[in-house]
């Protein structure tokens, strides 16, 4: 007797793992297939299948490549890897860890930039990204910045995310497409970011290498973290990936292969942040669907309160689109510019109870000024080439050192402090707990209390 509650033919829809989908054939004679993009079993030319059909698994000798053990999402990591995104948006990154992660192990390592005068969207229109290490978690970070947001302007950031967003796409070396904006900003950041993380790995090679950014850095730290693996600089089971707020970066072949590569990725979502579904899937039909279109990789970890802190609940989420998770809820109920689209882009802004692109500025690392100002790194980057600076000791601009790529080196002599909390924000009124109704209801310092109490991963 048929599933009531199954998709498509019952005959193939019951089945919930790979190797007995495709063990079976479907009322029509031909064989249940297995998509890995929702991770259920179709019958052929099903239209709630989402793969293509050269994408779907329709023998059980292939299940294997997409039955890797997989990791452990950790809140605990979460939350510092979003502080180590919001240090990403400073141009004093050791001001800025000082400020907002004062007892910290994080030792920073280099700064990696380059001058991008025609991306507008990205904080100082430099492309950046910065590398730490932490001995006592003995762990390697790569941080990406991400979007900025002059004068908090949202609809200035609707019109360039959405004009940003439907540029052409360009082929990626994993196979599928990507945002071709995407795209250049990490083809200018990648060959130092190579070399830096490669040294490193090679410095500790028991380390784990741990990629972050939140917004438009997510989707690069999404590019970055399938090319480390592709290229065999960082080891499969050594790279996990947290993005936060990320929008979709590329196809569904890209989706696929990415999610076939690297087995610890975490696409954080906080409730109704607009940014994770842009650009759309397919403007008609949605996520669902075989066409091919902008797709995210796995995982989404969804936290559906206005609330967001590290005791949260969240929904770990089963496919990539998932209609139970975010999708769901900003699909069935889209961001609309005049109507809620200010409150959307609050939740893309805020995660963990931390305003990630401003947090530093507004912990007093560094005074407030327009994004659009130069940084102090600004005269150490170059238009032509990525360029690393060596952020290892106190940051000025006359101590900063330019390095290139034949004459790059890593200093093994560290120090490490052995705990890790972060300090009482200083701004604790900027935005109320409950966003959708913006009722202040007492911000606490969620993020500091729960935070102290682990102080290691």
């Amino acid at each position: 007797m048929s599933d009531p509650g199954c998709k498509g033919s019952p005959d193939c829809d019951s089945f919930t793992d790979c190797k007995t989908c495709t063990r079976h054939e479907s009322w029509s004679g031909d064989s249940c297939r297995w998509c890995p993009l929702d991770r259920e079993c179709h019958a052929y030319a099903s239209l709630e299948n989402t793969c293509r059909e050269d994408e779907n698994i329709k023998s059980p000798f292939f299940c294997s490549r997409d039955d890797k053990k997989y990791g452990i999402y950790s809140p605990r990591r979460a939350v510092t890897t979003t502080l180590l995104s919001a240090i990403a948006y400073s141009d004093d990154p050791q001001k800025c860890i000082k400020a907002i992660m004062p007892n910290s192990d994080f030792e920073l390592q280099h700064a990696v930039g380059q001058r991008c005068e025609d991306y507008h969207l990205f904080k100082y229109k430099e492309c950046y990204a910065y590398t730490a290490i932490s001995h006592a978690k003995r762990m390697i970070i790569l941080a990406y910045r991400g979007t900025t947001d002059e004068n908090n302007d949202n609809a200035q950031l609707h019109d360039e995310l959405l004009s940003v967003l439907t540029t052409p796409k360009a082929p990626f070396i994993t196979g599928g497409e990507v945002q071709y904006y995407f795209k250049n900003a990490y083809d200018k950041l990648f060959p130092c970011v190579r070399r830096s993380i490669g040294d490193l790995v090679n410095l500790y090679p028991d380390y784990d290498v741990v990629i972050t950014g939140h917004s438009l850095g997510g989707a690069i730290a999404s590019l970055a973290a399938v090319s480390l693996i592709h290229t065999g600089v960082v080891p499969e089971n050594k790279l996990s990936l947290y993005t936060f707020g990320m929008p979709r970066v590329g196809d569904k072949e890209y989706a696929l292969n990415h999610d076939r590569i690297v087995n610890n990725s975490w696409r954080v979502v906080h409730r109704r942040d607009v940014v994770p579904h842009l650009p759309m899937c397919n403007v008609a039909f949605g996520c669902r669907v075989t066409a091919s279109g902008p797709y995210h990789h796995r995982t989404e970890i969804f936290y559906p309160e206005n609330d967001m802190s590290i005791n949260s609940y969240y929904k770990l989420c089963r496919e990539d689109e998932d209609d139970e998770c975010s999708d769901g809820l900003v699909t069935d109920n889209w961001c609309v510019p005049g109507v809620d689209w200010d409150t959307c882009v609050r939740f893309h802004k805020w995660y963990f109870n931390i305003p990630v692109g401003t947090y530093c500025e507004e912990n007093g690392s560094r005074k407030k000024r327009s994004s659009s100002q130069r940084s102090l790194m600004w005269d150490k980057f170059s238009n032509d080439e990525c360029r690393l600076i060596d952020i290892s000791e106190e940051f000025t601009v006359n101590a900063a050192s330019e390095t290139d790529l034949k004459n790059f080196t890593t200093d093994p002599n560290y120090t490490t402090n052995t705990e890790n909390v972060i300090t009482d924000p200083t701004n604790t009124t900027t935005e109320p707990k409950n966003i959708t109704t913006g009722a202040d209801s007492g911000v606490e310092n969620a993020v500091t209390k729960e935070y102290n109490i682990y102080n290691r991963y």
